[in-house]
């Protein structure tokens, strides 16, 4: 609303509001700028009175119309005019390319490539029109009864707040556990805000502990201190059986739950750390347990198969050699290395390549 009817204390009171929310939900880059933004603009009648005086007359907000509800802030003004240019058919990342030449060219030719534009646009009386009704006011946009008591019925079978008091998720119906604070965003918010008065912007640093705790910050359900389940898991297992009712409970459940394998993760997206010398080991006592005695050094072999990609760096480029000249160099290290040896890369059907090249070359 500050924005599109271009009121500036309703933009620095919606600023100041919003500071709790950005320090409780942990987004600390936008609570450090935002505060010093209002900082700055609470002090601006003052230090700069001219630009205030704009400010207060609604110049801080971009209007291509003269309609009350059409200010724009100067980012979506950016989007809305020069990204659709520069993204559009004939725009600069539209097939032309992004050399500094090409970048200087069409930056200059733009105010006279917007002049064309606008005078086709009357001569052939497609120019920019607006209406005094706002699209939002239309039939096509207004909700109607249905929907209002559609929104109700589903607020009354599954209700945000349990019967504690408590939040739950209207579509799981999960309940947050007394350690979830969310509820108290405000509270948590001002908190954090207060520790940072007197403290430098630059060296300050926020503690992730101290923000608001939501349901999403649960990613599993802890069924004992080693074990967890995944719920989004559990949820898409309990669908197959509803679903299918070919399936049997206890056979779907029969599996892991657990959002990562734990015999190979320690923790999510980072894998256990090999143990080369326990494996070898126990390659060694089970071939002795087959009556096998292990080899004592690496058989010759008579045809090796080398991985392309990794060929590709063991041999170093000379700077002004020919794809030829690169092909024997890689042809005459394998042949020194390995003999008798096939290169097998990656499938390329798009035409040849480098890697084909080479791969023709060995």
């Amino acid at each position: 609303m500050a924005d599109r009817t271009g009121s500036w204390l309703l933009n620095l009171s919606a600023v100041s509001e919003s500071l709790p929310v950005f320090a409780s939900a942990g987004y600390y880059s936008y609570l450090k700028s935002a505060h010093f933004y209002v900082q700055e603009m609470e002090q601006l009648e003052h230090t700069h009175p001219d630009m205030f005086q704009k400010f207060s007359n609604g110049l801080h907000v971009i209007r291509r119309s003269d309609q009350y509800w059409a200010g724009l802030s100067s980012d979506l003004a950016i989007e809305q005019t020069l990204m659709r240019s520069l993204k559009s058919s004939g725009g600069l990342t539209w097939g032309s390319g992004m050399t500094e030449e090409q970048r200087s060219l069409w930056t200059m030719s733009a105010p006279n490539t917007a002049e064309y534009n606008k005078a086709m646009q009357e001569l052939n009386d497609l120019s920019y029109t607006t209406s005094d009704q706002h699209k939002d006011l239309t039939k096509a946009r207004m909700r109607d009864a249905s929907d209002l008591q559609k929104l109700k019925t589903k607020l009354l079978s599954c209700s945000p707040s349990s019967e504690d008091s408590s939040l739950r998720n209207v579509v799981g119906g999960v309940v947050a556990n007394p350690h979830e604070n969310v509820l108290e965003y405000e509270s948590i918010g001002k908190k954090i805000i207060e520790n940072m008065i007197g403290q430098s912007a630059f060296r300050y640093s926020f503690k992730r502990k101290n923000k608001a705790i939501t349901l999403g910050d649960v990613s599993a359900i802890k069924v004992a201190p080693d074990q967890s389940i995944d719920p989004a898991l559990l949820f898409q297992r309990l669908l197959v059986v509803a679903k299918t009712g070919e399936l049997s409970l206890e056979y779907v459940l029969g599996y892991e739950l657990s959002p990562f394998p734990p015999a190979l993760f320690e923790i999510r997206n980072v894998f256990h750390k090999p143990d080369k010398p326990q494996l070898a080991h126990a390659i060694s006592d089970h071939l002795k347990e087959a009556g096998v005695d292990p080899p004592q050094s690496t058989p010759q072999t008579e045809h090796y198969v080398l991985d392309g990609g990794s060929l590709l760096h063991q041999v170093p480029w000379k700077k002004g050699d020919s794809y030829s000249a690169m092909a024997e160099s890689y042809a005459d290290f394998t042949i020194r290395k390995y003999g008798v040896a096939t290169v097998v890369f990656d499938g390329y059907n798009g035409g040849l390549s480098i890697k084909a090249t080479l791969t023709k070359g060995v």
